[in-house]
């Protein structure tokens, strides 16, 4: 299984932090300006739905890719065989579209026919 990453030399660190430099410059400059607050309101929303989508990729990336060996026994005692290849997972989040891949367990191949039961 591929290790959790170490947080501090993980690459979407930087762009994190980056983010979050943004925003208070954001903030910062939008006072200087004397900006009205449902403006600058609107401005910090926007930054955050960036960083917690960031945030949230970097989580996902973190877990790692799933793959437990080549068979795994679950606490059932049934033995579970990993699938022949990575499979590509998407979902929509709050924070936005989310797409990465991970190894599945499966019991016994699927079987899919053409003809109708």
């Amino acid at each position: 299984m591929k290790k959790i990453a170490d947080l501090n030399t993980y690459h979407s660190k930087k762009m994190l932090l980056g983010e979050a430099e943004k925003l208070v410059d954001y903030i910062f400059e939008q006072a200087k300006q004397g900006k009205a607050t449902h403006q600058v309101e609107q401005g910090i929303f926007d930054r955050l739905l960036t960083m917690g989508h960031l945030a949230l990729g970097q989580f996902i990336a973190l877990q790692g890719d799933g793959d437990l060996g080549k068979q795994i026994e679950l606490p059932s005692g049934k033995t579970v065989k990993r699938l022949p290849r990575p499979q590509k997972r998407a979902t929509v989040q709050s924070l936005g579209f989310m797409s990465w891949c991970v190894s599945f367990m499966a019991a016994e191949k699927v079987r899919r026919s053409s003809s109708s039961p």
